[in-house]
């Protein structure tokens, strides 16, 4: 359609592909895509059945991820500045659809497609790094890669604006990080350290209640730091009073101080005032 008194302006596109991950990790699986490129918005099977559609070829699926080693997708494309709508510049849509391909039974499975108007991205002036949650990926497929819409026209007198940039699309969940690989990883130990901690306090909440001896005035070991004294100090388990007994002890037998058996030989006599001595005659 001939755009009467719309100003034309030239774009270069340059899409690179970094990689595509949540992808189910089957034996014999590839992955590939289409991609379309429409001046309208197009709907279901229309996105990869289009009349300029282009399939790249298959890539092999390791640990749930298809890397495309940015793979590049590069056209030049003609946006239309309309002076009725504020120069505001048509839309260039751009579709990559995702598929898994059963090599042994030639089966073919849609992950998601990529759904961008590319006519947002006509006004930065570098690359735009970016994270994609698919759209209909019932695996949640995240596709990372740059856009850049590089303006070929030389001369510098135009005005033109773009639409309002959609965000429907841009993962933004707990992994998502676009300089992600600037970033420091922690100290291996630390987290451990923090990790033990964490998963000390909920088993020492958990038995807060059932672990304490009823009708005591002291507190008892937790269940970590009774752990701990039998496999690290040949202990018993149980906290024990400056006089070495145990307090669960003092406690039920109204035991304050070490018998003389403790440094020795445990004796029944010790703990036991009835016992009798028996001698018997031949």
């Amino acid at each position: 359609m001939l755009k009467l008194n719309y100003k034309a302006i030239e774009f270069e596109l340059n899409v690179q592909l970094a990689e595509l991950s949540n992808i189910p990790q089957l034996d014999h699986v590839s992955c590939f895509y289409i991609q379309a490129i429409s001046n309208s918005r197009l709907s279901g099977k229309h996105q990869y059945h289009h009349r300029h559609a282009v399939q790249s070829a298959e890539r092999a699926v390791e640990n749930h991820k298809c890397v495309f080693n940015n793979e590049l997708i590069r056209a030049k494309l003609k946006l239309y500045a309309n002076p009725k709508e504020a120069f505001t510049l048509s839309d260039k849509w751009l579709y990559i659809t995702f598929f898994i391909h059963d090599t042994h039974t030639s089966k073919k499975n849609k992950l998601g497609t990529l759904e961008l108007n590319l006519t947002e991205y006509a006004n930065d002036r570098e690359p735009k790094n970016l994270r994609y949650l698919l759209k209909d990926s019932k695996t949640n497929a995240i596709l990372r890669l740059s856009v850049y819409m590089k303006h070929l026209d030389s001369a510098q007198d135009y005005h033109y604006n773009v639409p309002r940039r959609s965000t429907q699309q841009i993962y933004t969940g707990l992994k998502d990080s676009i300089e992600d690989s600037k970033k420091e990883f922690p100290d291996p130990e630390k987290h451990k350290n923090d990790s033990e901690m964490i998963l000390n306090d909920i088993i020492n909440k958990t038995f807060k209640f059932s672990w304490q001896f009823n009708g005591v005035n002291y507190d008892e070991f937790t269940p970590i730091e009774c752990v701990r004294d039998i496999t690290q100090h040949n202990g018993n388990g149980w906290k024990r009073n400056e006089f070495g007994v145990p307090y669960i002890d003092t406690v039920q037998h109204d035991y304050t101080t070490c018998k003389k058996s403790c440094h020795g030989p445990l004796q029944e006599s010790d703990y036991r005032s009835d016992l009798r001595s028996w001698h018997l005659e031949s």
